[in-house]
C-alpha cells in the first residue's frame, strides 16, 4: 500500500515538471536526450562493467552491473533539482534529458537481462526494433493526446466546477502513466508527457496550484518508502555486502 501511494507521488513529480515545460522546450532536449544520453548510459556501462570484469566477475554479471550502475532514481533526482528551483536551468535541463532517457532504455535492458543469463537469445536487430518500438509507442501517445487534450479541457472548463477540471487533469496524468507502465515503460514517462500536453494550454498554472500540495505529501511518502523497506538487521547481519 505504501508502494503504490508512493508511486503515486512520484508520477505526480514528474507531471508537475512537465507543467513547467513546453513543447519548444522539449525540442531543445532532443539533442542532449540522444547524446548526453547515449554518452552517460553506455559509458557507465562500459566503465563499471570492465571495473567489475577486471576484479573476477564473469562478462554477463559484469554487464548487469553496468546496467544496474547506468540507471539513476528519476524520483531523487528531479526532487533535489525541483527543491532547488534548478530543473529550468541548463544543466537541469540536461539532467531531465538524461533521466528521460534512462527511462526509454529501460525496455531494451530488460530484454537483454535474460540473454545475459543464458535463458534467451536477442539478436542485435531485436535490441534496436525493441528500443524503436518503445519511441513509436511514445510518439504515437504524444500524437492523439496532443489533438485530444484540448478538447477534453475545453470541456472539463467548460462545467465552470474546480474539482471537475482538477479531475480531468489528474486523470489524464494517470491515464498516461498506467498506459506507459502496461507497455513497460516507465509510468513517469507518462506523466511528463501528461504534463507538457497540459503546458499548452491556458489552464497550466492553476493545474499546477492545485496538485503541488497533494504531489508534495505523496512524494514524501516515496521518500519514507524507500526507509521503509530497509532491513536493519540484514544490514547489522552482513555489513560488508
Amino acid at each position: 500500500e505504501v508502494e503504490v501511494l508512493a508511486e503515486i507521488g512520484v508520477v505526480l513529480l514528474l507531471f508537475t515538471i512537465g507543467l513547467e515545460q513546453s513543447l519548444g522546450r522539449l525540442r531543445e532536449l532532443l539533442k542532449p536526450f540522444l547524446v548526453a544520453g547515449s554518452i552517460q548510459t553506455l559509458g557507465t556501462i562500459a566503465a563499471v562493467g570492465t571495473l567489475a570484469w577486471g576484479f573476477g566477475v564473469p562478462l554477463p554479471e559484469a554487464v548487469f552491473l553496468g546496467f544496474a550502475a547506468s540507471l539513476s532514481s528519476t524520483a531523487i533526482v528531479l526532487r533535489l533539482y525541483d527543491e532547488r528551483r534548478e530543473t529550468a536551468t541548463p544543466h537541469g535541463r540536461m539532467v531531465l534529458a538524461i533521466l528521460l532517457f534512462q527511462d526509454f532504455l529501460v525496455v531494451p535492458l530488460l530484454a537483454l537481462t535474460p540473454l545475459l543469463a543464458g535463458a534467451a537469445e536477442l539478436s542485435a536487430l531485436d535490441f534496436a526494433l525493441r528500443f524503436g518500438e518503445a519511441t513509436l509507442v511514445v510518439a504515437a501517445i504524444f500524437a492523439a493526446a496532443l489533438y485530444g487534450v484540448p478538447r477534453l479541457l475545453h470541456l472539463a472548463a467548460g462545467a465552470r466546477v474546480r474539482e471537475v477540471f482538477v479531475l480531468a487533469a489528474l486523470g489524464l496524468c494517470l491515464g498516461l502513466s498506467w498506459l506507459t507502465h502496461h507497455l513497460g515503460l516507465s509510468p513517469a514517462l507518462g506523466a511528463f508527457l501528461a504534463g507538457i500536453l497540459l503546458s499548452e494550454s491556458d489552464y497550466s498554472h492553476q493545474i499546477v496550484a492545485d496538485v503541488v500540495p497533494l504531489r508534495d505529501v505523496l512524494a514524501s511518502v516515496f521518500f519514507v518508502s524507500v526507509g521503509v523497506l530497509v532491513d536493519l538487521a540484514v544490514v547489522a547481519a552482513r555489513p560488508l555486502e
